[in-house]
């Protein structure tokens, strides 16, 4: 899975399902579960999770090790504390969700990826 900050998605693979999974939670209007809310502090890996499980594609996650990002570090402990925290949450909730989709990641007949 690709860190967030870090990722870049090809439109034909999150427009529909793994689009409308992950702003899921901004336009529900009923309270989500733990699990729910927590999931998406991860959204990278439930990105990434949900391109991969998409029916009938099959695309590719690739890492790019020439690639350049900046990003803006927390100014203080206490933020960063706060950070990590939800890293975390996200990382633990994420970890759940994708062990869960395990069989629809492995599945030949639901994506075009093989079975290995």
């Amino acid at each position: 899975m690709l860190p967030g900050a870090y990722s870049v998605f090809r439109w034909e693979a999150i427009k529909g399902g793994p689009l409308d999974a992950f702003f899921k939670n901004v336009t529900r209007t009923e309270q989500p579960t733990c699990a729910e809310a927590n999931e998406y502090l991860a959204e990278d890996r439930i990105m990434c999770l949900q391109i991969y499980i998409k029916i009938g594609c099959k695309f590719e996650l690739a890492y790019v090790p020439d690639a350049k990002a900046f990003t803006d570090a927390p100014s203080d402990m206490m933020t960063l504390m706060k950070q990590r925290r939800r890293w975390m949450n996200g990382a633990f909730f994420g970890t759940k969700k994708v062990i869960a989709n395990f069989v629809n990641m492995i599945s030949c007949r639901r994506t075009k990826h093989g079975c290995c």
